[in-house]
């Protein structure tokens, strides 16, 4: 190196060029060597797989620990929100499916032996099969559609068998009217509105 200014130091005193130049010193505010466990909110977690991809990310990019911190805390507010946000929408859904049901002009008057006998066609399913599928019905509810509700009945009118009816009164027609004594004749009881 010449005798240039670049050569000497601010004190005017030539700079040794065969040292190492001294070592950049580290940040002090900058990424650990690994993070610690992210704190969240009771119940919350944060899926691993995710935090195994943003942790590569978090160091790359010199997030401290609080930094990454308040990612995480962003990343848990939005997932949050959207679930309660998509529930509120599925929520709505099966309300608005439940209302169509109600006004259904067939269903919605006697829906209560609706109920009933769809009920009843699902005893014919093997127990095990009936609670998972009636299990996934309440989880997508699905159950809760118009159409699958209407299906399910239809489906229910050919499998059920019919039940057994209830009697009225004895025909007053066979009967003795009120004062007499006597028991009609034969023919009066065949035919009690014919005059005798």
């Amino acid at each position: 190196m010449p005798n240039t200014p670049e050569a000497r130091t601010e004190t005017g005193e030539i700079k040794d060029v065969s040292a190492p130049p001294p070592a950049e010193p580290k940040p002090v505010n900058g990424a650990p060597e690994t993070y610690a466990d992210f704190k969240l909110p009771q119940g919350a977690e944060l899926d691993k797989e995710t935090l195994g991809k943003a942790s590569p990310l978090f160091k790359e990019l010199n997030l401290t620990q609080d930094q990454a911190q308040k990612l995480v805390d962003f990343y848990n507010d939005i997932n949050t929100s959207a679930k309660e946000k998509l529930s509120a929408v599925v929520t709505e859904m099966r309300t608005e499916w439940r209302n169509q049901v109600k006004a259904d002009k067939d269903i919605g008057p006697k829906l209560d032996s609706v109920i009933t006998e769809i009920g009843r066609a699902k005893s014919h399913i093997p127990a095990e099969v009936r609670t998972a599928f009636e299990s996934a019905l309440d989880v997508t509810g699905a159950g809760d559609h118009p159409a699958i509700v209407r299906g399910f009945y239809e489906l229910a009118k050919l499998v059920n068998e019919g039940t057994h009816v209830v009697g009225g009164k004895p025909s007053p027609e066979g009967q003795s009217k009120s004062g007499t004594v006597a028991p009609p004749s034969l023919a009066g009881a065949m035919y009690p509105n014919l005059p005798h």
